[in-house]
């Protein structure tokens, strides 16, 4: 591949066509002695063929040993031993007759064998070298230097150049269009190994459809492009926020198109290859809005496992009145090409799919704990400030207990709702372990208190079968700690405290914690004992006694 564009291999060896056309010539120089024979030629004639043609077999044997040295010393050994069999040709056609001999014959049959064995440019090539030969040995003997001297057969040698000629034209013609359509077939053969090999490196679906928007432009020579890729309800999440995987391509100029649906998409089925002149934007309102104005449109459908999609090259030129012709094997390319992309479409996204079930916990879809793990290192590793939030839903174990663990269940599902809704795209929203959350955003620390006090009113106001309460402690890096560890250290703290002194409330800052603290102090009772705010661990449902059935915790008045 070279500057964008693939260039095919030789559609035939060098070393094979050298071959072959060695073959051809041994069992010409062994049939020139035999023709003299035949025509019962004085035996000094056959001598003379018989030692020239094994001369000249024996010469050209070495040199094709010599081509095995290099492509560039085989080009050499090509070009002499093609000149060379015309010289001897021209000798023995001077020997047997002349232009009234059979040999002019055999020189017509060797100007096609060297254009089908070679190429057609080097058959024309020898074409006009036997011609040459053939009017510089008839002028040598109108002019007396060879005997017999005879004038110069003008319409004798018209009738038979004009022969040599037909012949190689007529063949060369026919080389040229089978020679031109196996080397189409072999540049398509080989853009689409190397679309193959793109779409497969791709780690996306979008960057799939960028590629064959590009492939489209660059190898089938379309004047833009368009993909479109979609996919099931349990897999439109790899695609993108959208749903949708877009991509439109002018020239070397792409963009992603933003689609949240595609109207019209019951047009094309997985059999079925449209053509348009020109879009209606009634019923083609998918085409006509990623190709507006467009000419001449191919529409290829995309299709394969988890994704459905449309492949659209157009090749008319804007102010066309009438549909231009497309070449069939250019509609063949493209449905291989598309055929290839919706498989590599639908692995990436059965991969990504993979992938962020390895990242997703399985029943409220938040990020699971290893996953939280990696990030939050990323975030410290990033050194910009954020927040850790660690929320642990109250007396959730009497949920369990009183309702079942599938209520249990849609209750967990239905604060993690709230959660993806209240918390930003940027926001890390997963699941600690049990009923604790926790929650990485990248706010500072004067927002912090009321971050964390918005997460506990999400949650107390969530759609969940059962009314559930959280408590919260919050830590922020790095004023608080600058290790991951430290970090849930000081959260965890800090969400103990909040446990300790009634639930239902949100301990952002140690300032929180020894006003929450305080206040416990105050309003206890005589010879009540408060466990110091530095404790490290967090105090479960059951380790503490509920006052006021399932939801015992005073609520913040803040709120």
């Amino acid at each position: 591949m070279r500057n964008g564009k693939v260039f095919a291999d030789e559609l035939t060896p060098l070393s094979e066509r050298l071959r072959w056309l060695q073959l051809y010539r041994a069992l010409l120089m062994g049939a020139l002695p035999l023709l003299g024979w035949a025509l019962s030629s004085p035996p000094a004639v056959v001598h003379r063929l018989d030692a020239v043609a094994t001369l000249w077999l024996a010469m050209t044997a070495f040199c094709w040993a010599l081509s095995t040295i290099g492509r560039r010393v085989a080009f050499v050994v090509l070009t002499i031993a093609l000149l060379g069999d015309g010289v001897v040709l021209v000798m023995a056609w001077t020997w047997l007759g002349g232009l009234a001999g059979p040999i002019g014959i055999v020189v017509i049959v060797h100007a096609i064998v060297v254009t089908l064995v070679a190429t057609f440019r080097t058959g024309m090539k020898m074409t006009l070298w036997h011609s040459l030969l053939a009017v510089f040995v008839l002028e040598m003997h109108a002019t007396g230097l060879l005997q017999p001297t005879v004038a110069f057969p003008y319409r004798a040698a018209w009738i038979y150049l004009a022969s040599l000629w037909t012949a190689a034209v007529a063949t060369a013609s026919l080389a040229a269009v089978n020679e031109r359509e196996l080397r189409r077939r072999r540049y398509d053969e080989q853009a689409l190994r190397v679309l193959a090999l793109a779409t497969a490196a791709a780690d996306s679906p979008r960057a799939v459809a960028a590629t064959l928007a590009r492939f489209a432009v660059n190898e089938l020579g379309a004047r833009r492009s368009a993909v479109i890729i979609t996919s099931t309800a349990d897999f439109a999440a790899q695609l993108g926020p959208d749903g949708v995987a877009a991509r439109a391509e002018e020239g070397r100029h792409g963009k992603d198109i933003h689609l949240t649906a595609i109207p019209g998409r019951q047009h094309i089925n997985d059999d079925e290859v449209r053509m348009f002149h020109r879009l209606d934007p009634a019923t083609d309102a998918w085409l006509a809005h990623v190709l507006p104005d467009a000419v001449d449109v191919i529409a290829v459908p995309l299709c394969g496992g988890e994704i459905d999609g449309v492949f659209a090259l157009e090749y008319g030129r804007p102010g066309r009145r009438r549909p231009g012709r497309v070449q069939q094997r250019l509609i063949m390319t493209a449905r291989q090409a598309a055929t290839q992309t919706s498989a590599a479409a639908g692995r990436s996204v059965a991969v990504a799919a993979l992938a962020a079930a390895a990242h997703t916990d399985g029943l409220t879809g938040l990020v699971n704990r290893a996953r939280f793990d990696v990030l939050l290192s990323a975030f410290v590793a990033d050194e910009r400030p954020f927040a850790v939030v660690l929320i642990d839903l109250d007396n959730f174990k009497s949920v369990n207990d009183t309702f079942g663990h599938q209520t249990g269940d849609r209750v967990l599902q239905g604060v993690a709702d709230a959660l993806r809704t209240h918390c930003s795209a940027n926001d890390v929203v997963a699941r600690y372990g049990g009923e604790e959350l926790v929650v990485i955003a990248a706010i500072d620390p004067i927002e912090t208190a009321a971050y964390a006090e918005r997460l506990r009113f999400a949650i107390a106001t969530a759609n969940t079968p059962v009314p559930i309460t959280a408590s919260l402690g919050a830590a922020w890096f790095p004023v608080d700690e600058s290790e991951p560890a430290g970090l849930l250290d000081a959260a965890d703290r800090r969400l103990y405290i909040a446990k300790r002194t009634g639930r239902n409330r949100a301990i952002a800052s140690a300032a929180d914690a020894r006003r929450a603290g305080e206040a416990v102090a105050d309003h206890a009772p005589a010879g009540t004992h408060r466990p110091p705010t530095g404790s490290t661990g967090t105090l479960r449902d059951h380790e503490s006694p509920r006052t006021e059935g399932l939801h015992a915790a005073t609520p913040n008045p803040t709120v």
